[in-house]
């Protein structure tokens, strides 16, 4: 996984550790940014919302609706936990939030990397049409 996505993903995995939901939650939400980012979508200290970033990937095809359906879901608790409300993010739904993000990086970040190592080890079998040769 890129470093400046990892960076984010890392620091909630420890928050989670330390049974820190709100800080998880938060930092969840700048795995979003960072991905955003990683696809020349957004950029360190972009002023565009979230909710553009997660439309915006899912336009530009990085993410399909379900993914960007789940983002926007990490998005809320994200911003539940960087403020004080009724609806502070708890252990669970941290929790819930780590699966939502491993998956959006497992169809996005991580995918494009096996794909891209798949066509450096076979350059001239690998095609992206769908025929068989």
């Amino acid at each position: 996984m890129p470093d400046f996505v990892n960076r984010y993903y890392q620091e909630a995995l420890r928050c989670i550790s330390a049974e820190a939901p709100s800080g998880a939650a938060t930092l969840f939400r700048k795995t979003i940014h960072a991905i955003a980012i990683h696809y020349d979508i957004a950029e360190v200290d972009d002023n565009m919302s979230i909710y553009k970033m997660l439309q915006k990937l899912k336009d530009e095809g990085e993410i399909n609706e379900k993914l960007r359906k789940s983002l926007n879901g990490v998005k809320d608790l994200g911003n539940d936990g960087a403020h004080i409300n009724e609806n502070e993010p708890d252990m669970e739904q941290a929790v819930r939030l780590k699966g939502m993000i491993d998956s959006v990086l497992s169809a996005t970040v991580i995918a494009d990397q096996q794909l891209e190592a798949t066509r450096e080890d076979h350059p001239n079998e690998y095609t992206d049409d769908s025929s068989d040769k």
